[in-house]
């Protein structure tokens, strides 16, 4: 005899118990994504509307070198052709001279107003500047807007405060002069964050260098519209004018994020005089997450920290230590998370993860494929077929020793080991032959001053 089923009840459909589901709870459960494009229209008109080259004494003029192609990665599709500045950048630096005096001389008061009136700008233009940043560098569009467009401004504020006392707070101190300030290829915006705007507002100039030149060109004009003074802040495009910064004399310091260590050592050999040096290795951070942890917050917190800005920015988390006897509920937790990633468009506003470099694709391809006998699981999503996509990876039971464990590749990766006791994580994590820093999750506060007394710096 069938049973009869309240109206409200599907059927065809049941609950992993077995149970009919609810028409409110089968609707909800095969609900799909429709597309939430964001429109570039602004973005592009704006390009074409530049005479795209280096930017000094707050105008751009093309350069005499080699065209750089900028290609949307995520589409595949050219954007534009930028002029770049060849081997002379000495009008470049002539303006920032001629800058240094006035701007590092300037009352702490009348700087601060003049970073204010820019993060004002910045917030106008938030949309074009997160746009810009989307198409250039392939890193989603709800990242650029929600995390990194925000870090941008509350840093703005931030230091236009400490410019703002820096005359009766820090008397004795004094600007460097003119900072070069090397851009990586992703997330420009949260490196103008952190390396270009604390520049400003200890009063130097700033050259900067960026991969990626679209965002930066882009901020720079900005920061003309907001009456920031000709030459405190100049672009310089192409790989040939990198190299004339390094050798130029005129440079007081040098600041930037690199991708790997050899590139280091390279920027570093090639100065020709001594200054100071800020460089960092773009590199992958660690996690150790104890059996008294909160393992839902500690897998919501990878998932962000590790697949943000498809896992290529100085601080993605790579390397995740779990206790023994929580491994296998912090994995299948972290399978079904990871499951629903949505890999495509990074314009789309439902899309989770954007592009990846075609290098760090490459990389992970290769390092896969030595390790075919490795358990993984991967994000169920279909990527676009034209574009650069990576689908989101993670290894499990990977040992310390294997060389996969230590490789810094960039991109959405993630590989998971166990441990049993404390002694034995912070050992694994001190061996590492790289690596930006650490987070630790346990409930338990000794716990956590202990692993961290005995983490090495």
């Amino acid at each position: 005899m069938n049973k009869q089923l309240p109206d409200n009840i599907m059927a065809n459909e049941e609950d992993q118990n077995g149970h009919f589901l609810s028409k409110e709870k089968a609707i909800f459960k095969n609900l799909a994504y429709s597309s939430a494009k964001e429109s570039d229209s602004a973005a592009l008109a704006w390009i074409s509307s530049q005479k795209l080259g280096d930017f000094a004494m707050n105008k751009m003029s093309p350069g005499t070198g080699e065209m750089l192609k900028v290609t949307n990665i995520s589409t595949d599709k050219v954007i534009t052709h930028i002029p770049t500045s060849g081997g002379s950048i000495s009008e470049v630096v002539k303006s920032a001279r001629e800058a240094k005096e006035g701007w590092s001389k300037m009352q702490g008061h009348i700087r601060a107003r003049h970073l204010y009136s820019v993060t004002r700008e910045v917030q106008k233009q938030g949309k074009l500047l997160a746009v810009m940043e989307c198409i250039s560098t392939g890193v989603a569009i709800r990242e650029c807007k929600n995390v990194m467009l925000a870090h941008l401004v509350q840093t703005l504020y931030h230091f236009t405060g400490w410019a703002e006392l820096s005359s009766p707070e820090v008397k004795d101190c004094q600007s460097h002069g003119i900072v070069a300030v090397l851009l990586p290829e992703v997330a420009t915006l949260t490196q103008i964050a952190q390396q270009v705007v604390p520049a400003l507002a200890a009063g130097n100039c700033v050259i900067v260098s960026p991969a990626a030149p679209l965002p930066a060109l882009l901020f720079a004009g900005l920061c003309v519209t907001a009456g920031l003074p000709p030459g405190v802040l100049s672009v310089i495009i192409g790989d040939e004018a990198r190299q004339a910064l390094l050798s130029d004399r005129n440079i007081a310091m040098l600041s930037g994020s690199l991708s790997s260590k050899e590139e280091c050592k390279s920027i570093v050999n090639s100065l020709q005089y001594p200054i100071p040096v800020s460089l960092c290795q773009v590199g992958k951070s660690s996690m150790i997450v104890f059996s008294n942890s909160d393992i839902e917050s500690a897998v919501d917190c990878l998932a962000d920290k590790a697949f943000y800005a498809s896992g290529q920015t100085y601080d993605s988390v790579g390397k995740v230590l779990v206790q023994t006897s929580c491994y296998e509920k912090f994995c299948k937790r972290l399978k079904e998370k990871v499951s629903k990633l949505r890999v495509g468009d990074a314009l789309d506003h439902s899309n989770d993860i954007g592009a990846t470099a075609s290098d760090n694709i490459t990389a992970i391809k290769d390092a896969l494929t030595l390790n075919t006998h490795l358990s993984q699981f991967k994000s169920t999503s279909t990527p676009p077929s034209d574009g650069s996509f990576q689908i989101p990876t993670v290894l499990l039971d990977v040992q310390p020793s294997n060389d996969i464990w230590d490789e810094a590749m960039l991109g959405p990766l993630v590989k998971v080991a166990s441990f049993r006791t404390a002694k034995e994580a912070v050992a694994i994590v001190n061996h590492s032959k790289q690596g930006v820093g650490c987070s630790v999750w346990s409930e338990k506060n000794s716990l956590i001053m202990h692993a961290d007394e005995a983490a090495e710096r």
